[in-house]
């Protein structure tokens, strides 16, 4: 192992995905959001066996996936089972293969247990930003299964907002208007991010 220059001219391939998933997750979190970009990952109910996943961005400790713009992807649910109930749930899997480090992103439908009572059935929880696991779910949607019919596709995930550049306005309102007398210089720190009032603008993260 050896000291490796990210940001530099090295004369070879050295930037790798890691490299990304890392300063991804300082800036965004280190958790699982979807971007308010396009439509969201929005879900519409095909048919009792179809549910189609409308484009949309996400960002999975750092690991950015998603459908393109105008794109969509269909899902297949399992037939239900009369006089009973069950939850399925609709991921985004991040797979690495673990021979050659070949990484992927994909939909995929974990079945639930039928029953009286529907609960949610388990999905992979891993850490794939330091921990060196090979696989994590982003659980997208609930579908919810009465008897025979899909009666709910409930979403799961938290939308992040595009940062957006705050106004002197919006720092004074933060920090009391006017700002006291001599604070012009004043280093205000948002979000972790650091800038100075009357020199460089505030980024507003927004979490729904």
């Amino acid at each position: 192992m050896s000291v490796n220059i990210v940001t530099g001219m090295t004369g070879q391939a050295h930037i790798t995905s890691d490299d990304d998933r890392i300063r991804n997750a300082y800036y965004i979190g280190k958790d699982k959001y979807v971007f308010d970009f396009g439509h969201n990952f929005e879900a519409n109910i095909v048919n009792n066996n179809l549910v189609r996943i409308k484009d949309g961005m996400l960002v999975n400790q750092g690991t950015q996936i998603g459908i393109e713009l105008t794109d969509y992807e269909d899902v297949i649910i399992e037939n239900g089972l009369s006089g009973v109930n069950r939850n399925d749930l609709i991921v985004m899997r991040y797979e690495k293969e673990a021979d050659t480090g070949l990484e992927s992103g994909k939909l995929v439908v974990i079945k639930g247990t039928s029953g009286a009572t529907a609960t949610d059935p388990e999905y992979i929880s891993g850490n794939i930003i330091d921990g060196g696991d090979l696989i994590d779910d982003m659980p997208l949607y609930r579908v919810r299964i009465e008897s025979l019919s899909i009666v709910a596709v409930e979403p799961l995930f938290t939308l992040y907002h595009m940062p957006e550049i705050a106004t002197e306005e919006t720092i004074d309102e933060m920090w009391g208007n006017p700002l006291p007398s001599g604070s012009e210089g004043l280093v205000l720190n948002v979000a972790g991010l650091q800038a100075t009032k009357n020199t460089a603008p505030v980024v507003n993260f927004v979490i729904e």
